[in-house]
């Protein structure tokens, strides 16, 4: 899902075939009419999906719940995939924290090796807290 600018008011849902006679569907919603350098454009959420050939689809199957219903699965995509990311960005910092940790371990660290150590645990704290709130 992201947000688009269109210079026209589109229709909420919009199905095209392509040569090779897959089906794009697109859906709008949230559409608002925002004003850009002087020009009347419009601004939405929007989804796109591709069908093949032999998948019937037709505009007036897209009823209000099941548009939403779309717009929800992507939401929840999207906040799975950050969340993943932040997993990525925490084993990252774990990482990090190995050479520091053996120096302290073996007496032999540095004022610089527990600077680096709270930085990287403050990095940790803040991605947490984003965890936390996409899981709320």
């Amino acid at each position: 899902m992201h947000r688009v600018i269109l210079d026209e008011r589109p229709e909420q849902v919009n199905i095209e075939v392509s040569e090779n006679g897959y089906k794009e569907l697109t859906l709008y919603r949230k559409i608002t009419e925002v004003e850009i350098e002087g020009q009347t454009k419009y601004e939405a959420d929007c989804i796109k999906q591709l069908f093949p050939p032999m998948h019937k689809i037709d505009k007036k199957d897209f009823t209000e719940e099941i548009i939403n219903f779309y717009f929800e699965q992507a939401e929840k995509e999207e906040k799975e995939t950050e969340r993943n990311e932040l997993i990525l960005q925490l084993e990252a910092i774990d990482k990090k924290t190995i050479r520091p940790l053996r120096a302290i371990d073996s007496g032999d660290y540095t004022e610089a090796d527990t600077k680096k150590l709270k930085e990287l645990e403050s990095q940790a704290e803040a991605i947490r807290a984003k965890i936390k709130a996409l899981e709320a």
